[in-house]
């Protein structure tokens, strides 16, 4: 919805087949086309004592068709290039320096945001900049590398620059996930060790906050000794506040016995903000404390009153293979067991392969504990994986 003051809005003319689908005649005919066939078909199986089954698939086949049929949208957003070059398409995302909109002729697309140098779309968009300030309205050209967004107030002109991130307003549950799963393997002859690792990540985000769920899991086996696993499943849910400030609360289960425990149990709360912000980089900073509760291989289980402090860095580059490098540390210093201190560290190298749905994944981590919950554990377990992974 437009404000009455915004200013003139410039629109492409659709294309022949977007006319078409714009034509409410053409979804009549189209509908009623879907209808009779259906109809026939019922009725040829009702003759061969097939119909109660025939009717009941075919109805679900004809929802889904006239579903599909509604609930394709027209793509009218216009994208102008610097080099003069105007994509009419549906606009998807913007994250990361690359823009991703789908297109009739060559589908989902992803452009470098650097390159673009005007968008328009009628949709609702939440429009977030480096500085941390969200917009929400529809999209309108406002000069040279600039952009109008037009909600219920004034419009407001923001440098293209500026922005690093856009996310449809109008989305379904399903429109809004985001992900990623992995698993790669080694195996060395010489010392007769295999290695298995799995990861996923399913997440979702809205104006006001995000969550993350996750599952991040290791297998060691070694001739002659028990296998050695390590896990850590994770539930996170980020309230996101003004001026890039966030609070983050979370649930965490893990298991290593490397490190002396069986199971240790964490619910943690904390603050924290966004310092860097932009479509290169990403920097971050929280604080806030935990309580956990350890189930030692060796022992009784122990209660924890932790502080924690974490640090993440994240540096991207979009040309194509698109890389990622993110660093991770998470310091836990213990209130309770004065002199205790837990570190972990993670750090990851990712490439995109032959599209940008599929990746190759390099993870370095390091888990320290000064004093383990087990009297002869190990104080450090330190890998490296490898995987092989799938996006969306």
């Amino acid at each position: 919805m437009g404000s009455p003051h915004a200013p003139e809005a410039r629109t492409a003319r659709p294309s022949a087949s977007a006319r078409t689908r714009l034509n409410p005649a053409a979804d009549h005919r189209l509908d009623t086309q879907i209808g009779y066939t259906v109809a026939v078909l019922i009725g040829r199986w009702s003759q061969a004592g097939t119909g109660r089954w025939a009717f009941a698939a075919l109805t679900l086949v004809s929802c889904l068709g006239c579903a599909g049929v509604a609930s394709a949208k027209p793509k009218t957003d216009v994208v102008v290039l610097k080099n003069g070059d105007r994509v009419t398409c549906e606009i998807k995302s913007l994250d990361r320096g690359l823009l991703k909109v789908s297109t009739d002729d060559m589908g989902t697309i992803s452009i470098e945001w650097q390159k673009v140098t005007a968008v328009t779309s009628a949709a609702r968009f939440e429009v977030e900049t480096t500085i941390g300030d969200r917009f929400y309205g529809s999209l309108a050209p406002a000069g040279t590398d600039q952009v109008a967004v037009v909600g219920y107030t004034a419009p407001s002109v923001l440098d293209l620059r500026s922005i690093i991130r856009l996310a449809p307003l109008e989305r379904s549950f399903w429109q809004r996930l985001y992900g990623n799963v992995g698993a790669g393997g080694s195996y060395t002859q010489s010392s007769g060790i295999a290695q298995g690792s799995f990861n996923f990540l399913l997440g979702a985000r809205r104006p006001a906050f995000e969550w993350q769920t996750s599952l991040d899991t290791t297998v060691t086996i070694q001739e002659q000794e028990p296998p050695s696993n390590r896990y850590t499943g994770q539930v996170v849910y980020t309230r996101l506040l003004r001026n890039r400030w966030i609070v983050p609360g979370s649930l965490t289960v893990e298991q290593n016995k490397d490190l002396g425990y069986t199971l240790r149990s964490i619910a943690a709360l904390g603050i924290g903000r966004t310092l860097v912000q932009s479509n290169r980089s990403l920097l971050r900073v929280v604080g806030g404390l935990d309580a956990n509760r350890e189930i030692p291989v060796d022992g009784e289980t122990v209660t924890n009153i932790e502080a924690v402090f974490s640090f993440m860095y994240e540096f991207f580059t979009y040309d194509f293979p698109k890389t990622d490098f993110t660093t991770h540390l998470t310091a836990f210093p213990s209130l309770n067991d004065l002199g205790r201190f837990r570190f972990n560290s993670n750090v990851q190298l990712t490439r995109d392969l032959f599209t940008s749905d599929f990746y190759v994944a390099v993870t370095l981590y390091d888990d320290y504990d000064s004093r383990p919950p087990t009297a002869d554990a190990s104080t450090n377990d330190v890998g490296v994986t490898f995987s092989l992974g799938w996006k969306f």
